[in-house]
């Protein structure tokens, strides 16, 4: 069991195009903590790892699609509703969260 990981994360890239715009975004998908090892802080260590590797990556946001029961734990690390983005899945209801990290350029905005 010591050998075992105790918390996993996907970080995909994309890149956006269009409207005079062309920019980096990440998604971090499959997200997960032991159960036994939940509440003491390796996932938010992991996530925060996360935010420093995009925003190092150069992605201008980060992004996720959150379990509606888990997005108050997103939203203290930073991440916001998209209005109008919730979804349904297989019975579950989901949620695209984002957070802004790095600011525009005068010529982006």
């Amino acid at each position: 069991d010591k050998d075992e990981p105790v918390s996993v994360v996907s970080l995909f890239w994309e890149r956006r195009e269009g409207q005079g715009v062309d920019e980096s975004v990440a998604q971090f998908r499959k997200f997960c903590t032991r159960v036994s090892h939940q509440r003491k802080g390796y996932g938010t260590l992991l996530l925060e790892r996360l935010v420093a590797d995009a925003r190092a990556g150069g992605a201008k946001s980060l992004w996720c699609n959150a379990r509606v029961e888990q997005a108050g734990y997103y939203r203290k690390l930073g991440l916001s509703d998209v209005p109008g983005r919730a979804f349904e899945k297989d019975g579950q209801r989901y949620v695209i969260m984002e957070m802004p990290l790095r600011r525009p350029t005068a010529r982006e905005k």
